[in-house]
């Protein structure tokens, strides 16, 4: 665009927006509605900005190539008026773990997005406003093997005369224009982040895979906010291992939302504990050194098998293999295996380096192969116990295995 041109655009918006413009800027926010827990709706505000005019222009112009110039102008006339403009908006969380081949629905107003391939990876800015690459890399490589889980959040945007007039705790009903709020599952940002939490717990458990936020932002489409929003993804150093992604479907999906609601049935101690043990498996799958890796994993069976600090060791092989022996045979061999697993696990701790090699019951077997069977046991404890619903008693558990191995 000429220097002409620009200016005459310049001096139309100016003669448009006389009330709002402040020293050359806009004033212009964005809201989202929220409920509380008597159901009652607010305005929560998610980003108040003075917008240069320049910047106003060139997302006008965004629009414009966008969609049409019609939605410019419309876009533009909505947030100018004293309702502003309504709508969706959506906040994103830009997931690692997971690869999907098309978008998939999770919830109403929540899906999974799979991002560009490498070989349209020129429109991820596109699709992802609110995530910017790092201007120093290479954007393919930003959000390559990475998913969006995407939440619908209703909400408006408006352009302000002062900053006084921002609409911070207003309940809709107050508003002094009319809005429509469809009701959505998640009501309020405490539990959007509740449910992304524990639905990435359940998606790691169901790939066996750690699935982790990477980031979080919004995503504003160009005629739903002026506002700008930034952030920046760290890059991803080693493209090559996308390759070990988990690769998910809608069956994978399904069972994850079963285990989601089962996560968040359960009751709160149960939950709470569960959860260290969930966070703590999870890390001990992402990178790390075999160290790290058994100190999380000796953290996580403890939050599962340990009720008190005394003789951790002996609790830990007992109730592991009470809850998991399937008779004294198995039983007897879980006994040994966790037993190495607090002795190795102890090595780590003081002694800073575990052995290349493993040794349980006589037989010798490579560390990795050793953290992985202690991943697995870990895993299938924290299953076990979401289907329960809650933890054992430890007392009766005892008794059925004493019987086992009467009758055996």
């Amino acid at each position: 665009m000429d220097k002409a041109t620009e200016a005459k655009l310049l001096d139309f918006i100016r003669k448009e927006l006389p009330p709002f413009i402040v020293r050359n800027s806009i004033p212009a926010a964005s809201y989202i509605v929220e409920w509380n827990s008597t159901d009652e709706s607010h305005l929560s505000p998610c980003k108040f900005q003075d917008l240069n005019l320049r910047f106003v222009l060139e997302r006008l112009l965004q629009i414009t190539l966008i969609q049409e110039p019609e939605e410019a102008v419309s876009a533009f006339d909505r947030c100018c008026c004293p309702e502003g403009t309504h709508g969706f908006f959506q906040d994103a969380a830009l997931l690692e773990g997971i690869h999907l081949e098309k978008e998939i629905p999770v919830f109403e107003g929540v899906r999974l997005v799979p991002l560009p391939s490498l070989e349209i990876s020129n429109e991820v800015c596109r699709y992802l406003p609110s995530f910017p690459s790092n201007p120093s890399s290479d954007p393919k490589f930003d959000f390559l093997g990475k998913t969006l889980l995407v939440v619908d959040r209703p909400g408006l945007s408006i352009f302000h005369e002062a900053l006084d007039s921002f609409l911070r705790g207003l309940p809709v009903d107050d508003l002094p224009f009319q809005m429509e709020v469809r009701d959505v599952k998640f009501p309020n940002s405490k539990a959007v982040n509740s449910f992304r939490n524990l639905f990435c717990h359940a998606l790691s458990l169901i790939c066996d895979y750690p699935v982790q936020i990477v980031s979080k932002g919004w995503f504003l489409a160009e005629d739903k906010s002026f506002n700008y929003y930034g952030g920046t993804i760290n890059r991803h150093n080693y493209p090559s291992s996308f390759s070990a992604l988990s690769m998910v479907g809608e069956a994978e999906i399904d069972e994850a939302k079963c285990l989601y609601k089962k996560l968040i049935d359960l009751e709160p101690g149960v939950k709470a504990k569960l959860r260290i043990a969930i966070d703590r498996w999870i890390k001990s799958k992402a990178s790390g050194s075999y160290v790290d890796k058994m100190i999380d994993l000796r953290i996580a069976l403890e939050a599962l098998y340990v009720t008190s600090k005394d003789d951790i060791g002996k609790k830990l092989r007992h109730r592991a293999s009470w809850y998991l022996g399937e008779n004294p045979a198995d039983q007897q061999e879980l006994e040994t295996e966790f037993e190495a697993i607090y002795n190795y696990r102890s090595k780590a701790v003081h002694g800073g380096k575990l052995d290349k090699e493993v040794k349980i019951q006589g037989q010798r077997m490579p560390i990795s192969e050793f953290i992985e069977s202690v991943q697995d046991r870990c895993r299938r404890s924290i299953l076990e116990i979401i289907k329960d619903g809650q933890f054992p008693d430890w007392n009766t558990l005892r008794q059925r295995a004493k019987a086992r191995w009467a009758n055996s």
